[in-house]
């Protein structure tokens, strides 16, 4: 049984530094789809088929018996971790859900505006245990 580490918070909140410290080598992000030569060139009609690349690194991860993963991203909704429950109790992955709060002054590596954060501050859904723990293995 393999551990599956999802890591909810704003931007900038330091998830992937997390991330990289409880799961080192097998990180995603839906983040991880923009980056370009190096760049983040993020493009928000293209956030699905980001979404949709992170399962499946998340998915060929498991099928190949990695023990750690950790996921980072926003997770501001209950719809949006849901896949990540089903794929943890379908591959017999623990799943720990963590809330990666900002406690530091890093810099803003995404240029996320203000605004964007404070729609997600007002849309942040908690994941009720009850719910999740009927998706462990």
């Amino acid at each position: 049984m393999g551990d599956l580490f999802l890591l909810r918070g704003l931007p900038n909140a330091g998830k992937s530094t997390v991330a990289n410290h409880l799961a080192p080598g097998a990180v995603f992000a839906a983040d991880d789809y923009f980056e370009e030569d190096g760049k983040y060139v993020f493009d928000y009609s293209r956030l699905p088929e980001a979404h949709a690349s992170c399962r499946k690194n998340v998915i060929q991860a498991m099928s190949s018996g990695i023990k750690k993963i950790a996921v980072a991203n926003t997770f501001v909704t209950i719809d949006e971790i849901e896949p990540y429950l089903q794929l943890g109790s379908t591959h017999g992955y623990r799943v720990h859900i963590m809330i990666i709060e900002k406690q530091h002054q890093g810099n803003n590596e995404h240029d996320v505006p203000q605004s964007s954060v404070d729609v997600m501050v007002k849309q942040f859904e908690w994941v009720d245990p009850r719910f999740h723990s009927s998706h462990s293995p």
